[in-house]
This record gives C-alpha cells, sequence and structure tokens, in this order.
C-alpha cells in the first residue's frame, strides 16, 4: 500500500501486488473508482435482491502479455426498472495486430543500439526507487515479520487479502479469458 504525499493524491491508496507463479502471468492496472455515497437505482420492489450497493466502476489497462483495456460500468438494465446491471466495454489486441512486433526486449536492445533511452531508467528515478525499498528495507530490519507465504498457482498470500480489506477495499481480480482461450488458466 502506498499514498502519495500531496493535495492532489491525499488519501488515495495505491495497492501493488506483485509475486511469482500466481493464477495468471500478466501486467495490469485496475483503476477502482469512488463508489457513489446514494444508489439512487436501489430497487425497493425486490426483497431478496441487495441493490444498496453498487459494484466500483474500474478501468482495467493491460499491459503483458496483450495490450489494451477494458472499462466497467454500472449501466440500467434493459425495461422499466431501475436494475442495474455491470456492463463492459472491451478491446484487446489481437494476435494479428501483434503477430510481427518486436518482444519487449527486443524493442529495448534495438533502442540501446540506436541510442534511444526514453525507455530505460533516468539516474532520479532509480534513485528514488532506492529510497522506497531502502525505506521498507529499514523497516524491516526494526521488526520482526514473517514473510508471507503462498502455493503456486493462487492469487497470493492471504495477507494480500487482508490488507485490502482492512481497508475497506477487495482485489479487482477477475480470471482474464485471454487466458482461458489459449488454455494457460484452468476453468
Amino acid at each position: 500500500k502506498f499514498l502519495i504525499d500531496n493535495f492532489r493524491w491525499s488519501g488515495v491508496p495505491f495497492y501493488v501486488r506483485t509475486g511469482k507463479r500466481l493464477t495468471e502471468k500478466g501486467t495490469r492496472i485496475n483503476i477502482v473508482f469512488k463508489q457513489v455515497p446514494i444508489n439512487v437505482f436501489k430497487d425497493d420492489t425486490c426483497e431478496e435482491c441487495d441493490k444498496t450497493d453498487l459494484p466500483p466502476n474500474v478501468l482495467t489497462i493491460y499491459i503483458q502479455p496483450t495490450e489494451g483495456f477494458s472499462l466497467t460500468l454500472n449501466g440500467k438494465e434493459i425495461g422499466q426498472g431501475f436494475n442495474t446491471t455491470p456492463v463492459k466495454l472491451d478491446f484487446r489486441q489481437s494476435a494479428e495486430m501483434t503477430e510481427n512486433s518486436p518482444e519487449a526486449y527486443e524493442k529495448l536492445l534495438l533502442d540501446c543500439l540506436n541510442g534511444d533511452s526514453t525507455n530505460f531508467s533516468h539516474w532520479d528515478e532509480v534513485a528514488q526507487s532506492w529510497r522506497i525499498v531502502d525505506i521498507i528495507r529499514h523497516a524491516w530490519d526494526k521488526t520482526d515479520v514473517s514473510f508471507p507465504n503462498y502455493a503456486a498457482g493462487t492469487m497470493g498470500p492471504q495477507a494480500a487479502f487482508d490488507l485490502l480489506e482492512k481497508d475497506g477495499f477487495t482485489w479487482e481480480w477477475q480470471p482474464d479469458n485471454w487466458y482461458r482461450d489459449r488454455g494457460q488458466l484452468d476453468q
């Protein structure tokens, strides 16, 4: 969990999840928008329906293995009622579009040979990264913290879920059909 110390991002948590041998291999950014304070679409006529809380709107930016994005919004269901349903707008690069594209390291090596440093870290970025790592390392040196291990093929340790639940959030992870379609994720 990271917090940025300025007026624009005050109180906005940034959660980073990383690991090896997780359920899926990929890189994505989920931007979870704030909940609306009042759900004007609550269905008062349905006793068994819990329409008091809308799921958050989520913008997902896919970085690897395919580029793309999806935007999940709460939309009104067709008809006379005021029920809502999640609506997903989705775009992913197709295999045909990326067929002859260089892999990430191929592009970096070519940029290096051509003297293009735009995709490389600058010294001030590296120094700031080490400042953050040093803060974490010094905090670990002062406390006896157990490492939260997890089984391969899972979404990580329980501590990762507990961190968000403590703040009233959940991870916005759903198995990605891109992996399922290629047989890389169990049904």
